[in-house]
């Protein structure tokens, strides 16, 4: 709403309105991105966030994971309507679009490699 070396006064002096109005201007602003939150955040992509679903995370580690794979999908492989691209490559950090193949494999790259296992503990024998 407010560019850069730019205040409320400067705003209400050059729009030519009260400073009240434009105060609440940025309250109805703050109001509608809240509401635009709050809607993508319940919406279908997010179920894991609810908590009557299958998806819904318990364990916070597992959430953490949810959401940095939802944040991977959004930015590099869901297609945009008002961008017509993803997010990612019109901000010049990826050159194609990705797959959730390539998703998969970066996840499996870096979960860690099953070793050896070392040998179980014997119960201790108890004499009678």
């Amino acid at each position: 709403m407010l560019c850069e070396e730019a205040s409320m006064r400067s705003t209400s002096r050059v729009a030519d309105v009260s400073i009240n109005t434009v105060a609440k201007s940025l309250v109805d602003a703050g109001k509608a991105c809240a509401m635009f939150h709050d809607d993508t955040v319940r919406d279908l992509t997010m179920r894991s966030f609810t908590r009557l679903t299958n998806a819904f995370s318990k364990k916070f580690k597992n959430h953490v994971h949810m959401v940095a794979l939802h944040t991977v999908w959004h930015n590099f492989v869901k297609m945009h309507a008002t961008l017509r691209t993803t997010p990612a490559m019109s901000a010049g950090v990826a050159d194609r679009l990705w797959s959730m193949e390539d998703v998969a494999a970066i996840v499996e790259s870096a979960a860690p490699k099953a070793g050896k296992r070392g040998m179980y503990k014997t119960a201790p024998q108890i004499s009678n």
